[in-house]
């Protein structure tokens, strides 16, 4: 059950959710892609299966469980 988790996974898993996110982007996020003032995440080209950089939102409640790390 997720919500037995660590802090970390249910993070990791809460973003790979919203963001449609593949392993290889989820495991190479930097703290400096996330805007938590826009709830918005970036996918940086280098990490993407196309190599195209993409910016894509996460919800809420992703937001309020990333503030808890």
């Amino acid at each position: 059950m997720a919500a037995e988790e660590p802090v970390r996974n249910r993070v990791m898993l809460a973003l790979a959710y919203d963001a449609a996110l593949r392993r290889e982007e989820l495991c190479s996020l930097r703290t400096d892609d996330l805007d938590p003032a826009r709830r918005m995440l970036r996918i940086r080209a280098e990490t993407t299966k196309n190599r195209l950089e993409r910016v894509v939102p996460y919800s809420a409640t992703t937001g309020r469980c990333c503030l808890a790390t």
